[in-house]
Order: C-alpha cells, then sequence, then structure tokens
C-alpha cells in the first residue's frame, strides 16, 4: 500500500482532517484483525469511504464510529475467507508491518519481525472472527467489553467469553514446545529479544 493515499472524502475538509487523525489507528486495528496489509488498506479506504458519505456532524463521535465500521467491515473479510480459505502460508507476506514510518531499515529488524509476527499470525488464524476481534479490540487496544459488543454484534457477556476462550487458545497453542530450551539459554534469547524490541 502507498505511504499516505489521498482521503477518500474528495475535498471535504472535515473527512480530511479525520483521515490525517485516525488513519493510522485503523490501519493498525484492521492490520490486526486480518493479518494482512493490503486488506486492511482496502478496509481502511473503505470505512472513510463512507464516513465520507454520511453526515459527519450528525456523528457523535467520528473515531468510535470509524473503529465500529473497521472492525465489521474486517469481520466480514474474515468470515468470506473463510467460505473461500486461502493457503495460511500468505500471512508470510504481511509479515513486516509496513504502517512504521519510524522504520529506518527493515532489514535489520526482518528476522524479529518475521519470527514474532508468524507466530503470531499463525496462532490468530487459528481464531474464529469473532473470538479474533474480541481478543484484538479488548487485550490490545483496550477497549471495554460494551464498546466491543457493539463492534461485534453480540452481547458484552459473550464478547467476554470470547476474548477468554482465545486468551485460553493462545495460551494451549503457546504452551505447547516443540523442543526442551535450556533455562540459561532461554534467559538469555529473552534478554535479546527484549533489546532487539527496544
Amino acid at each position: 500500500p502507498t505511504a499516505d493515499p489521498t482521503p477518500p472524502g474528495g475535498d471535504d475538509p472535515v473527512v480530511d482532517a479525520l483521515w490525517k487523525a485516525h488513519r493510522r489507528r485503523m490501519l493498525d486495528i484492521a492490520f490486526r484483525i486480518l493479518l494482512d496489509p493490503a486488506d486492511a488498506e482496502d478496509v481502511v479506504q473503505e470505512a472513510f469511504s463512507r464516513l465520507a458519505r454520511t453526515d459527519v456532524a450528525a456523528i457523535d463521535d467520528p473515531e468510535a464510529w470509524l473503529v465500529v465500521v473497521t472492525s465489521r467491515l474486517c469481520v466480514d473479510r474474515l468470515r468470506t475467507r473463510r467460505r473461500h480459505p486461502t493457503d495460511p502460508l500468505e500471512v508470510a507476506d504481511a509479515a513486516a508491518d509496513p504502517f512504521n514510518p519510524g522504520a529506518v531499515d527493515p532489514a535489520d529488524r526482518v528476522t524479529l519481525v518475521d519470527n514474532v509476527t508468524l507466530a503470531m499470525h499463525a496462532l490468530l488464524e487459528r481464531l474464529s472472527p469473532a473470538e479474533r476481534t474480541s481478543f484484538v479490540l479488548h487485550d490490545v487496544f483496550q477497549y471495554p467489553f460494551e464498546e466491543v459488543a457493539t463492534i461485534v454484534g453480540r452481547s458484552p457477556a459473550a464478547c467476554r467469553q470470547l476474548a477468554s476462550r482465545a486468551r485460553r487458545a493462545l495460551r494451549a497453542d503457546s504452551a505447547i514446545g516443540r523442543f526442551p530450551v535450556d533455562i540459561a539459554l532461554h534467559q538469555q534469547v529473552s534478554e535479546r529479544f527484549i533489546e532487539a524490541s527496544a
């Protein structure tokens, strides 16, 4: 996707200002739900296109409106993928996060990004669309379950259960080790990871 495409609102200064203020956050939400930068860009473009076609002045909280529309578009796209599955290894194309404008040299981080992102993507791929959306919005973006419920279209209790089920699934998958790891080696790798992340 392009670094900073033009907003879909045309000459509308309100939509343009909202685009500049909230595009990156919507991309972040869409990318973490869909795990595909091109799909995330498409969803965000569609969300802002819908915003441009509505009466923005009648919307109390445009950012919340955008989060709801972006998330619902993501869920729709995930459901479409479920009906028409693709190879999960295609997630490898999404390994590098193209939405980080501060990255100086992506080649320096490619190993770390590949390992961590692909591992997380592989885990998230096993969740249902509703589980993934509830988990990402609540646990990653800290949205309260009441807001997640309006986005997912279920009750707050159901969203709480979906996020809990997602956490259990992720814990169960991550608890299964392929081989035993020496404690000293584990400590050394952890320190290197934290240093590289910083």
